[in-house]
């Protein structure tokens, strides 16, 4: 006992001074932990998926400070929060395209281009245009009709960079792709990606080219090419401002709805996303449903001890291995060179996961009814497919119910990992509102709220079935 609180202390000692020290928000993916050899960073630094998050951790006081690109600041606008920049300039930084490793022919191409426009002056003025937020005329070409196709990685949301509206991806990387498609004459198909997803895209050949804002390091150079640099940035360092008020939360959620869904249509890709959400799980449900009954059928079959032996390596993978790592390597590994949609990609992940989970549970619920049962409508002159229809399946239908309902609201929660591999789901979708606005409290309670409607939808209607039933 006395080593074990021996322990607690020491412990206790080594993190406690943590508790204190100022703290720092950092993105994901940042250049900072590529120069941190180099360069002294933050002592455990919290890290955040996005700026959205950042700067709202920022706003409510989570963080002391938060570093990021400094081109963010352009993308803020009216949207910037009540901060101070502390320091500017820090781990300068260039951005280039990313290519296929080898692929040398193209790079040379796309660094000629490039070359092109900087003494010609069409690269600053497209620096202008996005970056200096002037009213530059300056004609971009549309997508030449050749026979071959340039596929491009862009973020949706990532102003001045790239973002989308209307169904159009507009920005100073989409400007830049488009010239350079129309110089090779190639037709130009843009794909929305993340940046962790680059390289193994590019290796399975998906994309032919990544422009998502990506910083050269050393490490990154490993994996896939670089072209030379469009655009040099810097880190700089926000602190939360002293004047920073609170509006009161009837005022935030009446600007929430004004600028999160009316202003610029942005309800519509709400519904997008709640169409996504709604079309996954209702097809994860059925074709689940109907696998998973198929294969319980066989689990009673003549091979059942093989069915059986299946059922439970399958379960002990799908217990074993977290979903969202599944959908990736579905997505990333397993159907990286096919034409198949994120969208189809994540029904099909979501569907085996249901196949196990509705199998698992008929198997089980069935198992628990007493083989009495089955005896005693023998004994009344029933043959076992009428013992099974009128005996066994009713007893087991209302054990089966319950946990049904329960996989099916946990299915319709799941799906909102379907973002992490480009499908525009309910929960992208609000990620991409908070991306666009920055403004992380509205969009997160419209979103809670809709699938809270959504799973006390499905949880009614599976009560009402089951009353139905027990009255019988």
């Amino acid at each position: 006992m006395q080593k074990l609180l021996s322990i607690a202390i020491f412990f206790l000692a080594a993190w406690a001074p943590g508790l204190y020290a100022q703290t720092t928000g950092v993105q994901t993916g940042s250049v900072v932990f590529s120069v941190g050899a180099e360069k002294e960073l933050p002592q455990n630094p919290l890290v955040f998926n996005g700026t959205t998050e950042m700067l709202r951790a920022l706003e409510i006081g989570k963080v002391d400070r938060i570093m990021v690109d400094s081109s963010i600041i352009l993308g803020l606008g009216d949207h910037l929060p009540a901060v101070n920049v502390a320091e500017t300039g820090l781990f300068p930084y260039d951005v280039a395209a990313a290519l296929k490793k080898g692929n040398t022919v193209l790079c040379e191409e796309f660094d000629s281009f490039l070359a092109e426009i900087k003494s010609n002056g069409i690269h600053q003025l497209l620096l202008d245009r996005w970056f200096h937020e002037k009213d530059v005329e300056l004609e971009i070409p549309e997508a030449a009709q050749g026979d071959g196709e340039f596929k491009v990685a862009v973020s949706r949301a990532n102003y001045p960079f790239s973002y989308l509206d209307n169904g159009r991806f507009f920005g100073f990387e989409p400007d830049l792709a488009r010239m350079f498609a129309h110089r090779i004459g190639r037709k130009i198909v843009f794909r929305e990606y993340e940046v962790a997803a680059v390289s193994a895209a590019l290796k399975a050949g998906v994309i032919d080219a990544a422009l998502l804002d990506i910083p050269v390091t050393w490490e990154r150079s490993e994996e896939v090419l670089f072209t030379d640099s469009y655009y040099h940035d810097s880190i700089i360092i926000l602190e939360r401002s002293t004047e920073a008020s609170d509006d009161g939360l009837i005022s935030e959620i009446k600007r929430g709805f004004q600028n999160d869904v009316l202003e610029q249509g942005r309800y519509k890709l709400i519904l997008g996303g709640l169409f996504n959400t709604l079309l996954m799980s209702f097809l994860a449900i059925l074709l689940g449903t109907i696998f998973g009954g198929l294969m319980a059928w066989r689990c009673y079959g003549r091979n059942r001890k093989h069915w059986r032996a299946f059922l439970e390596a399958f379960g002990k993978l799908m217990h074993g291995v977290p979903l969202l790592v599944i959908l990736l390597l579905m997505y990333y590994v397993v159907f990286a060179g096919s034409s198949l949609s994120a969208l189809m990609v994540a029904v099909m992940t979501f569907t085996i996961y249901m196949t196990y989970a509705c199998c698992d549970i008929f198997v089980s619920s069935i198992d628990s009814i007493p083989e009495g049962q089955m005896k005693a409508a023998i004994s009344l002159g029933f043959n076992e497919i009428q013992g099974f229809r009128y005996v066994v399946f009713p007893q087991a239908l209302q054990r089966i119910l319950p946990a049904y309902e329960s996989e099916s609201i946990s299915i319709v929660k799941e799906s909102s990992i379907a973002g992490f591999i480009a499908v525009t789901d309910l929960t992208k979708a609000i990620d991409v509102i908070q991306s666009n606005t920055f403004d992380a409290f509205f969009p997160l309670i419209s979103g809670a709220l809709i699938y809270f409607v959504i799973c006390m939808l499905i949880s009614r209607h599976f009560r009402w079935v089951l009353k139905k039933i027990s009255r019988r």
